[in-house]
């Protein structure tokens, strides 16, 4: 974080902090697909992208909630509660776009579709979402909703989220920040296949971390110890 990009002019870091974004980022924003199935049924129904949108200020947001999904209770100086809003069932978009269907499913049927079944519904309909919803479901991510609030999501999912986006990235060193925490032996096989694919195109990928069944995947080892206060080779 400190160090390495003062040694590479090409780096990009990925820490194990919440992925960023508002209180409407979801799965598909992350992914950035979400105004790619916005533009499919804008252009099957001949709208203006607006009307299918769930963002503030747009006609096809939810007026109960204003486009978030949520609804809070209580005051800002008080504990608040976040609930599912009910009329929109936590997508956003307004109950007015459930009969603009594109083959039988509606925006709200989307959003509430798992990356796995978005995989299927968006074959013929656009490759590039199928593309990114394909990496998603390399890292074994494919159970998470396409609408899924990015704020729910595990250490764990963050991360593997973080790396759909190193592998589209110019990026040639990339430093990760404990990606395998939390992970059982199959998620962090599947994610050193990611890492793997990214090696081939050439990157180099630098990773700090504690779990020792992971080292066995790497080329280079290097061990840190402390002694009084200075990080050493072991």
């Amino acid at each position: 974080r400190e160090y390495l990009p003062q040694a590479f002019d090409n780096y990009l870091y990925i820490n194990q902090k919440p992925l960023g974004g508002n209180v409407r980022s979801v799965v598909a924003t992350d992914l950035d697909i979400a105004s790619k199935i916005i533009q499919a049924y804008a252009k099957e129904f001949k709208q203006d992208k607006s009307f299918f949108s769930n963002m503030s200020g747009a006609s096809g947001a939810c007026r109960t909630c204003a486009g978030t999904g949520i609804v809070l209770f209580g005051s800002v100086s008080q504990s608040q509660i976040s609930m599912e809003c009910k009329d929109c069932r936590g997508t956003g978009f307004d109950r007015k776009l459930e009969k603009y269907m594109i083959k039988g499913k509606s925006l709200h049927d989307i959003w509430k579709m798992t990356i796995d079944e978005g995989i299927e519904f968006f074959s013929g309909v656009d490759n590039k979402v199928v593309e990114k919803l394909e990496m998603a479901k390399s890292l074994l991510l494919g159970y998470l909703q396409i609408g899924e609030k990015t704020s729910d999501l595990s250490g764990g999912e963050n991360i593997r989220m973080k790396l759909i986006k190193a592998l589209s990235s110019k990026n040639e060193v990339i430093g990760i920040d404990e990606p395998f925490k939390g992970l059982n032996n199959e998620e962090i096989y599947m994610v050193v296949s990611a890492l793997g694919l990214l090696v081939d195109q050439g990157k180099t990928i630098i990773v700090v971390d504690h779990e020792e069944s992971a080292f066995k995947y790497f080329s280079n080892h290097i061990e840190l110890i402390n002694e009084n206060g200075i990080l050493k080779e072991k």
